[in-house]
C-alpha cells in the first residue's frame, strides 16, 4: 500500500493530547483512554476515508 503519512501511537502516547498535537494534529482532544501492551491509535492518510480518522490498533503478538 502506498501512503504519504501514516501516524501509529501505542500506549501512553497514545493517551496524551501533547504528544497527538504534534503527530496527529486536529485530534489533540480525543476521550481519554487506558491503551493495553501494544494497542494505540492508528491514523493512515491517503488510504480509505475509514482510516482518515484515528482508530483502535493492536500489535500482532508474536512469541
Amino acid at each position: 500500500m502506498n501512503c504519504s503519512d501514516a501516524v501509529i501511537m501505542l500506549g501512553g502516547a497514545a493517551d496524551s493530547g501533547d504528544e497527538r498535537r504534534y503527530l496527529m494534529s486536529g485530534f489533540s482532544d480525543l476521550p481519554k483512554r487506558s491503551y493495553g501492551v501494544g494497542q494505540g491509535i492508528a491514523r493512515i492518510n491517503a488510504s480509505d476515508r475509514k482510516w482518515e480518522k484515528p482508530h483502535l490498533y493492536e500489535t500482532p503478538l508474536f512469541l
